[in-house]
């Protein structure tokens, strides 16, 4: 029997989500023992593991790869391009958000985590992760990209229901697809042999984070891009992070790439890049910021996205930094934190893509006081980029103040 869920944001407590007896809750357990590693800088972006002392109690998830986990179209689903999971495996699976499926009448990105137990057939939501033109007649046979969405992406979907998120992404990239491809999907821009030519070196580089580290476990990781922390991802156990690393990593390096090609053809510095040493401790420093952050973390529960198999809480922290976890039996399986970044803020303010006319409603930036100001070289980045790249075809405005930007 399948369980039909569709997921909201109706607060089912407020406040502070404690465990029995006022105890800690699944997520609170585990991140006051967090502590930063050792930073790994790579081209593309830089990663500081996060680790514990001691290894966390396994909640018995396993990845979904290591499972045995099939995916089809709902007859009647709860909402238009919700997915089936079906988990004919003997332990419950873990299906992470941004996971990217090419099949069925049009491909689709999961928005949340969920849950599926064993033996379990549950509906998740999922947002169309291509453009109308690629609705096919016939449905296609599943399969997973290796790649999950990038981060702009995953954060915008874990609270966001438009079905035009995707697509309208996937045009501002459609370049970089390769030659004679002529699918108009996220599919089409993560095989893109230009771009994972170019972030395979930082995937290289930081290969080694989910290891041990002299008797203590690695159960996450801080990302920064361009200088910017731009998301927090904890999971249960080491193997879990492990089994989710290199897609994760793909997501995070394809975009940045994208960005630095489009960057350099235009002859537009990008921020970050003249001081490694000078950026990497900034960076240490606003991962620092936000773990202080996490552990002072409000907690609302939501209704889980893999039906009575987990639990779900959504984190509420100052300024516009917030999160979602997931557990099991009172255990933690997945935290993700996205924490407002004002350089992409206004990078996808403006339009990015060249060939376009500007958009006519772009995202609206909304201000974080609690933010890092933008620097000089940040600002000239992004003014750089609107008048030389996002609007070169559409003759928008460009300059200092549009879009949201403007020295702080």
């Amino acid at each position: 029997m399948r369980t039909s869920i569709v997921v909201a944001l109706v607060l089912l407590s407020a406040g502070p989500t404690r465990g029995q007896d006022g105890a800690p809750n699944f997520v609170e357990a585990v991140i006051q023992r967090l502590e930063l590693g050792e930073p790994i800088q790579t081209e593309a972006a830089i990663l500081i593991p996060l680790i514990l002392a001691d290894a966390p109690e396994d909640a018995g998830v396993d990845a979904m790869a290591k499972g045995s986990v099939e995916f089809a179209e709902p007859e009647k689903p709860a909402r238009r391009h919700n997915i089936v999971v079906r988990n004919a495996g003997k332990r419950p699976v873990l299906i992470p958000a941004g996971l990217v499926l090419e099949g069925g009448k049009i491909d689709r990105m999961v928005a949340n985590d969920g849950i599926v137990a064993a033996g379990a057939e549950v509906e998740l939501r999922a947002l169309p992760a291509a453009s109308s033109s690629d609705v096919r007649q016939t449905p296609a046979p599943f399969r997973t990209s290796p790649a999950l969405a990038p981060l702009y992406l995953r954060r915008k979907a874990e609270f966001d229901f438009s079905e035009s998120l995707v697509p309208s992404f996937v045009a501002k990239w459609i370049e970089f697809r390769n030659e004679g491809d002529k699918r108009r999907s996220l599919v089409a821009i993560q095989d893109s042999t230009q771009l994972a030519e170019y972030s395979l070196r930082s995937r290289e580089q930081a290969s080694g984070l989910p290891e041990g580290l002299a008797g203590r476990t690695v159960v996450g990781g801080i990302g920064a891009v361009r200088g910017r922390v731009q998301m927090l991802a904890v999971f249960g156990t080491n193997g879990l992070i492990e089994d989710h690393f290199d897609g994760l990593l793909r997501g995070v390096t394809f975009v940045a790439a994208a960005i630095e090609i489009r960057a350099k053809a235009a002859g537009v510095t990008l921020p970050g890049k003249g001081d490694p040493a000078k950026t990497l401790e900034i960076v240490k420093q606003d991962a620092e910021a936000l773990l202080a952050k996490l552990k002072k973390a409000s907690y609302d529960r939501v209704p889980p996205a893999g039906g009575d198999a987990g639990e779900t809480l959504i984190l509420r922290m100052s300024g516009n930094t917030r999160g979602r976890a997931v557990g099991l039996d009172g255990k933690l399986v997945h935290l993700a934190v996205y924490p407002y970044d004002p350089v992409e803020a206004k990078l996808y303010a403006a339009t990015v893509d060249p060939d376009a006319k500007p958009e006519p409603e772009p995202e609206k930036v909304e201000d974080d006081e609690e933010a890092r100001p933008t620097t000089d070289e940040e600002d000239d980045f992004i003014d750089g980029w609107r008048d030389r790249v996002g609007r070169r075809a559409g003759g928008g405005a460009g300059g200092r103040g549009g879009g949201g930007g403007g020295r702080r």
